[in-house]
């Protein structure tokens, strides 16, 4: 091997070596945003199922029929992002 293709062999790991930090650096990134973005869906069906049964009564055990499909679309949104309710 010359000289001169060691030196390439070199830039060639080091670039590879680059694009491995650049790519755990981008996973580390999108970990910390799925987990707020769980954190957030999580307080979201929280609130929502909170106010769903503030409109619950002994007349009417179903509740308001609007905060119930809010609160569907709250659980499923958890259930996107696998959150464990």
């Amino acid at each position: 091997m010359h000289k001169n293709q060691s030196h390439v062999v070199a830039a060639l790991t080091w670039k590879n070596a680059q694009r491995r930090f650049e790519r755990l650096v981008d996973i580390m990134e999108f970990m910390e945003r799925l987990q707020k973005q769980k954190a957030d869906a999580k307080a979201a069906y929280i609130k929502a199922r909170d106010e769903w049964a503030d409109t619950r009564t002994t007349d009417n055990i179903k509740g308001d029929y609007k905060k119930w499909k809010i609160l569907c679309d709250r659980k499923r949104d958890c259930m996107r992002l696998g959150v464990i309710i």
